[in-house]
């Protein structure tokens, strides 16, 4: 890692998110996997399109820099996919709701990161005076905010509301027998 001038730092940033999106265009498809609902599966197999172009938005950066993208591996995205594996891991253990909600979560941590991580390389362009760079940082932060106020819409409207009320202690009994109480009704 090179920090002799505050331009260097823009390039580490760069290079960590470079990185960062790299792992998470492996990591989304096991997350769209994983995932049962619809919505979320589609809002995954959309952020990584997205990532693809923010990988494209990035690689155009470094060519104007006349730099290349690697040498900075993202320890962050690196815990956070590591994160994600081992959520997906427990596929066959955990309550699917739950994993669910569990999965939302990490995404917007993932959200979270990258907000951070673009918000500080869209300032530090701003401050070189690096106006297309930032322009540019803009509105991948844009998109990266988008998507995670998706993400918040369905953890708060469906998955964590269900994921709660389906593991209610004695919730699932209750329903049960319910059903075989309306099920013997109608015979």
């Amino acid at each position: 890692m090179n920090l002799k001038s505050f331009r260097d730092l823009l390039l580490e940033e760069l290079r960590d998110i470079y990185d960062g999106e790299q792992q998470l265009v492996l990591a989304l498809p096991l997350m769209a996997e994983a995932a049962v609902l619809p919505e979320l599966k589609q809002a995954f197999v959309n952020h990584l399109e997205q990532t693809k172009q923010h990988i494209e938005r990035l690689e155009r950066m470094f060519l104007q820099f006349g730099e290349s993208p690697q040498g900075n591996p993202c320890k962050t995205m690196q815990g956070l996919v590591a994160e994600a594996q081992d959520i997906i891991d427990l596929e066959n253990e955990a309550d699917p709701g739950v994993l669910e909600a569990a999965l939302v979560a990490l995404a917007q941590k993932i959200e979270h990161f990258e907000i951070a991580a673009y918000g500080a390389a869209r300032t530090y362009a701003q401050i070189l005076k690096f106006n297309s760079i930032a322009t540019t940082l803009q509105e991948t932060l844009d998109e990266e905010g988008k998507t995670n106020k998706l993400l918040n819409k369905i953890a708060t409207q469906s998955v964590n509301p269900e994921a709660a009320d389906a593991t209610r202690s004695g919730k699932a009994l209750r329903e049960a027998v319910v059903s075989v109480l309306e099920t013997s009704h109608t015979k």
